[in-house]
């Protein structure tokens, strides 16, 4: 009995020693900023023209976005963006893949850096953009293609290197001649039930139009016996341009009613020829409970 006894205590003593099997401990935020290896990509590249050169060159901006992701918070950068072009067959179609398999002979237009770019502090947090632009002019009639890298020289290891280029087309094609249209329109409502109207004015070709610009407003859909006013917005409008907002006139209305317009710009006197009038009118209505609406018109 007593060695039995003894036996058991032993026993019993050498467990207790025994250390416990714990899981191992979760890695700090620190560990978890080294072990993330961070996604540079790029999320978006537009052209577009700002403008026709006296030598019928289109001015051509392109912007590019780009993003850094990551599973926890990380830091991308000090990296480059890099944009190229290569004229292209003025038919191709717009969906034919030009760029992606082979390797044509792009030209540099230029390269941005992005010092740091942050992947931002979770799912409700904002994620950081980095957008930069590049100019470029293209000769009428020529279709171009342009291709923007992000960390083009390698800098940064990502845990996806195939999303860092995307393409975006340009068509340097524009008509001769002056075309007006209504591009957009703003409606203010007034303490006493009238709006203030004002509007944006585009000449979508490439000639200047000199002549005189008026905006009219149809108001009888807005009140009872309502007829319309009008008002002169200026005197030329060069070609390829957008101005706005112009006018000032406040259009009748009845407080705490809906409120419709025919809004529309006319072209009057001087040797400008509209091509296009349908493109000059807009109806718009704003709502009894809205304080202000904006619209866009004519593409």
């Amino acid at each position: 009995m007593t060695k039995i006894g003894t036996s058991l205590v032993i026993a019993v003593a050498t467990m207790a020693a025994a250390p416990l099997l714990t899981a191992p401990p979760a890695p700090t935020r620190a560990a978890q900023r080294v072990a993330a290896t961070p996604d540079i990509y790029v999320q978006s590249a537009t052209a577009e023209r700002v403008g026709v050169r006296p030598d019928g060159m289109h001015r051509v901006r392109i912007t590019a976005s780009v993003r850094c992701a990551a599973p926890v918070p990380v830091t991308c950068g000090p990296f480059k963006v890099l944009a190229q072009w290569l004229d292209i067959d003025p038919s191709t179609p717009d969906y034919a893949d030009t760029y992606s398999t082979g390797i044509p002979a792009f030209t540099r237009l230029g390269e941005a850096g992005v010092a740091s770019l942050d992947s931002g502090g979770g799912a409700a947090a904002a994620v950081p953009l980095a957008v930069r632009t590049f100019d470029d002019a293209v000769p009428s009639g020529h279709l171009r293609q342009y291709r923007i890298v992000a960390d083009s020289g390698g800098a940064v290891a990502e845990s996806d290197e195939r999303n860092n280029v995307k393409g975006v087309r340009y068509r340097a094609v524009t008509c001769a001649g002056s075309d007006i249209l209504l591009s957009r329109v703003e409606l203010v409502r007034d303490s006493r039930g009238g709006t203030l109207v004002h509007v944006w004015v585009r000449n979508r070709c490439s000639d200047p139009c000199a002549a005189g610009l008026v905006y009219t407003i149809d108001e009888h859909e807005a009140v009872p016996g309502g007829t319309g006013v009008e008002q002169p917005i200026g005197s030329r409008l060069d070609g390829d341009v957008e101005v706005g907002p112009l006018g000032n006139v406040l259009a009748a209305g009845v407080a705490g009613h809906d409120a419709t317009y025919t809004v529309g710009v006319e072209v009057r006197g001087g040797p400008c020829r509209d091509l296009n009038p349908a493109n000059n009118t807009c109806r718009v209505t704003i709502h009894a409970g809205e304080a202000s609406r904006t619209f866009t018109c004519n593409p």
